[in-house]
């Protein structure tokens, strides 16, 4: 049992500018254990461990976050910084236990996190406006970790696996005659597939191209119809897309490739 309290405060100082403090606890259970146990289960039984041992040990991962903004927002601009910082205990992970010679997950890891986030969006001229965001997150674990033989896994100060340090994205979008135009690129910079950073996966930027055509059709009763034609990955790029840390099937970290260039084409009614 837990108890999860969450408040929030915030402040106008003008009718455009305003800030809020909030804090939050929430809470998560890794419930993978039982594959992993079941595809190990005969070097788990050579030293006395049953999956009720293992479960026993089990604990509830706790998330206190504490996040500190701003926002200013008019009609033709906004902008919203954030500051944060959480404290996780018994956060779930995937490790390889070399006196077991087994991996499984367990939640005997306590990882800290802050950073900053900014978003931002600017509208120069009616038919013409720009998005942006950027994100810097350092989640890393707090404390080394010890094997059921009692030696040390160097894992202090690492980050946590599949977590980017930083993240950006930009967007425009011009109309037109009833055409709009959106070009965007994203970025997110190196991560990690493992808590031992020995899986490393490289940056990535990607390119995307947005062409959507609006029209009202009243004498179909059509408030609005947009027909979308969109290009994804214009250049190609080669980057991993998911890292899956818990694949019982592997007993390690997969990889899913992100999506080749791709086009599509959309559309969407409203009566």
């Amino acid at each position: 049992n837990k108890i999860l309290p969450n408040a929030g405060l915030s402040y106008a100082f003008t009718e455009s500018l305003s800030s809020y403090f909030s804090y939050g606890r929430n809470y998560g259970l890794s419930v993978a254990l039982y594959p992993f146990f079941i595809s190990q289960k005969a070097e788990f039984y050579k030293k006395g461990i049953t999956l009720e041992n293992l479960w026993s040990q089990q604990e509830l991962e706790i998330a206190d976050n504490f996040d500190l903004g701003v926002r200013y927002i008019t009609d033709k601009l906004y902008v919203v910084p954030t500051v944060y910082y959480a404290r996780h205990q018994n956060k779930s992970a995937t490790y390889y236990d070399p006196s077991l010679n087994v991996t499984y997950p367990a939640s005997i890891f306590d990882a800290d996190a802050y950073g900053f986030e900014l978003e931002a969006g600017v509208m120069p001229l009616k038919n013409l406006s720009f998005y942006a965001s950027f994100s810097y997150n350092r989640f890393y674990f707090s404390e080394d970790i010890n094997d059921q033989a009692g030696a040390v896994i160097p894992v202090k100060g690492n980050q946590v696996p599949d977590a980017p340090e930083f993240l950006a994205k930009g967007i425009a979008s011009y109309r037109i005659a009833g055409f709009t135009f959106s070009p965007a690129i994203r970025y997110f910079s190196s991560r990690y597939g493992d808590i031992l950073q020995q899986q490393k996966v490289d940056d990535a930027v990607t390119f995307d191209f947005d062409v959507t055509y609006s029209m009202v059709l009243p004498s179909l009763l059509i408030k609005k119809l947009d027909i979308s034609l969109a290009f994804n990955n214009i250049f190609n790029t080669e980057y991993v897309s998911l890292i899956n840390t818990s694949d019982y099937t592997t007993l390690g970290t997969t990889y899913q490739t992100g999506a080749p260039f791709t086009m599509y084409a959309s559309a969407s009614v409203t009566f």
